[in-house]
């Protein structure tokens, strides 16, 4: 029988190095490439760590995602941006670094998603979790 901690760790071990790691795109159909699948991500910058997720549904999650970056870059061009004092964590993430540069990873977890995130950010503590603490 699996113990927890034996558990977390084979999650750990397939996010971050079994699971492939698919460019960030900013086009139509990028967010297609996900399933209705309850994970838990991992973005990474040049192979570091840099935010560690978990989402009900990923695809719904990248969707979200990608709009609401379209949506800032829009908003930058015509009015210029104004950060607003109250973003989230993820939200940093994307006006602060050109995603174009990231990668993504991910992998399929019916139980135990927040455990796994958790346990991850304590042990890696990846930049842009900490900065929603």
């Amino acid at each position: 029988m699996t113990t927890i901690p034996e558990y977390i760790e084979a999650m750990e071990y397939a996010l971050l190095h079994k699971a492939d790691r698919v460019d960030v795109q900013f086009s139509k159909n990028w967010f297609n490439q996900f399933p209705d699948i309850p994970a838990v991500f991992a973005f990474f910058l040049k192979g570091e760590l840099y935010y560690v997720g978990e989402a009900r549904n990923l695809h719904k999650n990248m969707f979200f995602i990608y709009h609401w970056k379209m949506k800032t870059e829009r908003i930058r061009r015509e009015r210029g941006y104004i950060p607003d004092v109250k973003v989230d964590y993820l939200k940093r993430l994307f006006t602060k670094e050109d995603l174009r540069l990231f990668k993504i990873s991910f992998i399929k977890v019916e139980l135990g998603r927040k455990e796994c995130q958790e346990f991850l950010v304590a042990k890696y503590k990846p930049k842009y979790n900490l900065l929603s603490q």
